[in-house]
């Protein structure tokens, strides 16, 4: 059997040891820009999740509308005016409480308007997407959906895409 040999630690008092200045400040450097880079690539994904929340809250706004045609003698009658001022007033029911939070949700998703209209016989409503305000997602009572201008999205019933 051979004897153990004993390893010494290495010596702090060597300065062969460890990294310059110079190299620690290039590794930061680099660090800051791969940060930079992956911040500036998930503002664009950011502003893709709000209009996906911006698509769900327009379809709750959509299923209130039935619920608020149910609640006002089978008619659509009104429902812009629920949206615009969700008041119990204006508001069947329940409905204004829950309008309101789909409100605020739209403008905690950086949606900057809401367009609306309605009639006794249907009713269309639409919001602005956060990647371009000039573009409006709406739905309408008959079922359409898609994208439109926003002077032009709900200037009938019906969802002009």
């Amino acid at each position: 059997m051979s004897p153990i040999k004993r390893l010494d630690a290495p010596s702090c008092t060597n300065p062969a040891v460890g990294f310059t200045l110079i190299e620690m400040l290039v590794v930061i450097a680099i660090i800051g820009i791969l940060a930079a880079m992956v911040i500036l690539a998930m503002q664009s994904t950011r502003l893709k999740a709000y209009d996906a929340r911006i698509k769900s809250s327009v379809d709750q706004l959509r299923i209130m509308g039935e619920v608020y045609y149910y609640s006002n003698n089978f008619s659509f009658s009104g429902y812009d005016t629920c949206l615009a001022d969700p008041t119990d007033d204006n508001c069947p029911g329940n409905l204004a409480a829950d309008v309101t939070a789909v409100k605020e949700e739209l403008n905690r998703s950086q949606s900057s308007g809401l367009a609306a209209a309605a009639d006794a016989d249907g009713f269309c409503v639409g919001a602005s997407l956060a990647t371009d305000s000039s573009q409006v997602f709406c739905k309408d009572s008959a079922g359409h959906a898609g994208l439109a201008a926003f002077a032009a999205a709900c200037n009938t019933i019906t969802c002009q895409p």
